[in-house]
């Protein structure tokens, strides 16, 4: 006896690919388009009660109807989802590959040049889910794919994040895999695109040192150390690390969200100028050019990898991008602020901007502001 159904939907299945707590996943073909696809039941949380599952099995089908608008070379596409015996199941693209997961459990770290790449395509597949306000709310390694041909990473179980873990916490409900939640996940806030960024951070902390900088030997003792921020920098484990790249994960990792890196956009634009050249034996060097600077763009869409912002497109076009990542926190912020949000330029809005500052941060913003007015 296969130990498989036949059938999912219009799915004919054909193997067991894998089984974990989200559910399982199987290898799948459509009839109808001819082509192979992956299909994953997912397990519902059984804490879940009978008279909420219709809520959650309406959420989930809103959630995976979103994600299949998302197309993206470092996404997995989502293509169908239903329900089969009152188990939700999604159907998306097979993408032939490993887990990041997988890679990490074998050789502990990456290079900077591998870990900075795949966070480079990370970034870029968010980019384009916030701008459609998604968010994914389970960034991973375990949900982070490899292709093996191209080498392009890519984010996997957009639509079903919140399948699993419905841990109640203090008043509210975490959703997430501990050690890779955010703060305001693990208190059960509303979380927006920088609790992705905030799990991303911690992808990239352990592709680089082979650790996971809040892991801990309990859920407990995993969450109180990610809500506290206690975690060891990247240069006291690599003294060797790049500057750029150990500011790049600390503004990531800042608890406080209103302190943390704003947008994938950014990071993949703070990133970008820092992967190192690899020469034709494969070794890397420390600087960047710009045959390495051209290489990175093209994994990923014109779209969804670009340069965000004007200002971060000057940086990167004068080379001066790594004067960016390391000037002070306050001034990043404020051109952050700056570039991020033109509808500060208009009526009261700039007044009530402006007024708030020093007289330097007044002359800077009103030297930007005729900038973007030529």
């Amino acid at each position: 006896m296969p130990d498989h159904p036949e059938k999912i939907g219009r799915y004919v299945i054909e193997k067991l690919l894998g089984s974990g707590a989200m559910g399982k996943v199987y290898l799948a073909y459509d009839p109808i388009l001819g082509r192979t696809v992956a299909v994953k039941i997912v397990a519902i949380d059984p804490r879940i009660q009978t008279e909420a599952r219709g809520d959650y099995l309406a959420r989930f089908s809103a959630e995976a109807k979103a994600s299949a608008k998302l197309n993206h070379p470092s996404i997995v596409q989502v293509y169908d989802a239903g329900e089969e015996n009152n188990e939700p199941w999604i159907a998306f693209q097979f993408v032939e590959g490993e887990t990041l997961e997988k890679i990490l459990s074998q050789r502990l770290r990456l290079t900077l040049r591998r870990a900075l790449l795949f966070a480079i395509d990370i970034a870029s597949a968010l980019q384009q889910a916030h701008g459609w306000n998604i968010i994914h709310r389970d960034v991973k390694p375990a949900n982070i794919l490899i292709e093996r041909k191209s080498g392009i990473a890519m984010l996997a179980d957009f639509g079903i994040a919140q399948a699993q873990w419905s841990l109640p916490v203090k008043d509210g409900t975490a959703i997430g895999s501990p050690g890779y939640m955010s703060p305001e996940q693990i208190d059960g806030k509303e979380v927006d695109q920088r609790s992705d960024l905030f799990s991303l951070g911690i992808v990239l902390y352990q592709m680089v040192s082979g650790e996971n900088p809040f892991l801990r030997n309990t859920i407990e003792a995993t969450m109180d150390a990610t809500c506290r921020g206690n975690y060891k920098p990247l240069h006291e484990i690599l003294p060797e690390i790049p500057k750029q790249v150990d500011a790049a994960v600390r503004r990531c990792l800042f608890t406080n969200i209103k302190m943390r890196m704003r947008s994938a956009a950014e990071l993949a634009d703070l990133l970008r100028p820092l992967v190192p050249e690899e020469n034709t034996l494969g070794t890397a060097k420390n600087k960047p050019t710009a045959t390495t600077q051209v290489i990175v763009e093209s994994r990923a869409s014109k779209q969804g990898a670009g340069a965000s912002t004007k200002m971060s497109k000057v940086f990167y076009r004068l080379k001066i991008m790594r004067w960016y990542v390391t000037v002070s926190d306050a001034l990043k912020k404020m051109f952050a602020d700056i570039v991020g949000r033109k509808e500060l330029f208009k009526g009261e809005a700039f007044e009530e901007f402006t007024g708030k500052g020093s007289s330097l941060i007044k002359r800077s913003v009103l030297w930007v502001k005729a900038k973007f007015e030529k």
